[in-house]
């Protein structure tokens, strides 16, 4: 129990510095964002002149602005004439255009406007600050007078339209508080048990727990789970603090992008496959490293358990989780490992509460026969797990890398099957073992996925591609995804390469373009930065409209969604 103690103490001592220091961020390091870029308009004959006063040490992005009328709350095409700004390298977007001190614009009030139309200014702008924060675009509306000229400060208008379940929205929204970071870490944490990948491993705890019969051991070994799955996303949390510290921008999933990790799973779930199966049995101690760590009904099986279903469940970025855990990486320390820590404890929720729950352990059936063949049963969806990790690693290195993990893995029940027999045999069976675990790293598994036909026509993201595009107004439909990521090949299947899809991207001239993150993509990873998003799938729809922000459409997609974003940028 000291373990348990000792968790609860850090997560404790985590939330009152991840306070402490959102507080100070919050009120004397950084200005709120409307003190730090002060806006006044005026009407000068057929335009309005925007004046952007800047405080000392902030700027405004030349390619932040984006600005649109609202004439009876439909959009208007805007003109808007942009002075030069001074250059400057951004960790963010790279090379820029940024104004310090003063942003004058010019924004040209839109053609056959009646007297009684009513007439909005949506004016859009984002900046940073030069100690490092940089704020969400801002978003602010004013009420014009067609008439008189008269310029009025208004709250944001919502559309009738905008209410509707999965409707995508141009909003970005203020910055989210901790308290909903932490909830929809929770959340996301939650459904993260309704995932593909995690299922398997939690199937055997949960085999695992109808063989107890005590109340105290249930509580502790879910308890334990518990531990096991908080403390594993916070050595995530940690490494991949480490090595943005050190200058590589990683995200969520980030180790399924290593082929040689991949290729060590394959090898745990058919190793674990083959053992709930019957078909192998581990005898001796040294040969049960991996295996034993999640089997049985001890204390290191309950804990050791919950790190597996962390590892596992990687490839998988639940609703409400991506955006609080790109929230979470763009802040402090503290911060980012209490998120993790929340995300941890919504995923270990379920399971745990079963455990404290001896009332309901006595309604389940007594052991015998049927145990065992559940646990045979259960050995089907991890081999399947194998599978796709398999097809994973060959996206990732080739077919070739696919032929020598099948072959390790035929060499790995070789030499179990070595073990049963007598001396010599079980020579044999080590030297097939060793042979087995030495092929991932034999070099064969360090290239590049293959290339393979596709049905549906396609670019592939590049910066470069997207900021011409951007600039000739053509409208663009950013597909983040990669092989390991089951949600994103989920919404292919079932939207984006379907026929009506593709074809209303035809008809409105929309360039669709996939980004892949199988492998590490530093474009890739950037892009996600920008809208404050560590995993993927991240869906962006981008306007004709070269300086206008795309609309980022939900992490479940539906051909609705997609059909009502492509007409709402018509």
């Amino acid at each position: 129990m000291k373990l348990i103690h000792l968790l609860f103490l850090l997560v404790f001592s985590l939330s009152a510095v991840a306070r402490a220091e959102l507080g100070m961020q919050a009120d004397d390091d950084f200005l709120p964002v409307e003190a730090a870029y002060q806006l006044a308009i005026e009407q000068d004959g057929d335009a309005l002149m925007l004046v952007w006063q800047i405080a000392d040490g902030y700027y405004l992005y030349r390619h932040g602005f984006a600005h649109q009328w609202l004439v009876n709350g439909k959009a208007r095409k805007t003109a808007v004439q942009l002075p030069s700004g001074v250059e400057r390298h951004d960790e963010y977007f790279g090379d820029v255009e940024v104004y310090y001190r003063q942003a004058v614009l010019s924004v040209a009030l839109p053609e056959g406007v009646a007297a009684d139309d009513e007439l909005t200014l949506k004016a859009s702008s984002q900046g940073c600050a030069d100690a490092g924060l940089c704020y969400p675009p801002y978003h602010q509306y004013y009420r014009v007078d067609p008439v008189g000229g008269s310029v009025t400060a208004i709250e944001a208008p919502v559309a009738p339209s905008s209410a509707a379940a999965g409707q995508p929205s141009m909003e970005q929204g203020p910055a989210p508080t901790l308290l909903w970071v932490l909830l929809a870490a929770v959340l996301g944490g939650l459904i993260l048990n309704l995932m593909p990948c995690v299922f398997p491993v939690l199937s055997i705890k949960a085999l695992q727990l109808t063989s107890q019969h005590e109340p105290a051991v249930m509580r502790l070994h879910g308890l334990l789970y518990m531990a096991g799955v908080i403390i594993s996303f916070m050595l995530i949390a940690g490494l991949m603090l480490f090595l943005r510290q050190a200058g590589d921008a990683v995200g969520w999933g980030f180790q399924l992008q290593n082929p040689w990790f991949v290729a060590s799973l394959v090898y745990l779930f058919f190793i674990l496959s083959l053992n709930m199966a019957g078909v192998i049995q581990f005898g001796m101690r040294w040969m049960g490293v991996g295996q034993s760590l999640t089997a049985g009904g001890g204390k290191g099986a309950a804990f050791f358990t919950g790190v597996l279903a962390v590892v596992v469940a990687s490839p998988c970025t639940a609703p409400f989780m991506g955006s609080a855990l790109g929230y979470a990486m763009t802040q402090s320390a503290p911060v980012a490992l209490l998120a993790f820590a929340a995300l941890g404890l919504g995923m270990a929720l379920p399971l745990t509460l079963l455990s404290f729950m001896p009332k309901l352990a006595a309604y389940l059936p007594r052991p015998g026969l049927w145990m065992e063949r559940l646990k045979q049963f259960f050995a089907f969806p991890l081999l399947v797990t194998a599978v796709w990790l398999l097809w994973v690693l060959g996206n990732q290195s080739g077919t070739t890398a696919m032929m020598v993990m099948l072959l390790g893995c035929i060499l790995l029940l070789f030499a179990f099957w070595c073990f049963r027999g007598a001396v010599f045999a079980r020579a044999v069976g080590l030297m097939a073992l060793l042979f087995a675990l030495s092929l991932p790293f034999s070099g064969r598994l360090a290239g590049v996925g293959e290339t393979v036909d596709v049905v549906y026509q396609h670019e592939t993201f590049t910066e470069e591609r997207l900021a011409a595009l951007r600039r000739d107004g053509v409208p663009v439909f950013i597909d983040l995804t990669a092989d390991w990521c089951i949600t994103c090949l989920a919404n292919e299947k079932s939207t984006l390469h379907t026929e009506p899809v593709q074809q209303a991207f035809r008809d409105a001239g929309i360039v669709y373009m996939v980004g892949d993150w199988t492998n590490y993509n530093p474009e890739i990873t950037a892009l996600l930065g920008r809208y404050q998003r560590s995993g993927i799938p991240l869906y962006l729809l981008y306007p004709p409209e070269p300086n206008a922000p795309p609309m980022i459409l939900p992490q479940l997609l539906s051909k609705r969604v997609v059909l009502d974003a492509i007409d709402a940028i018509k």
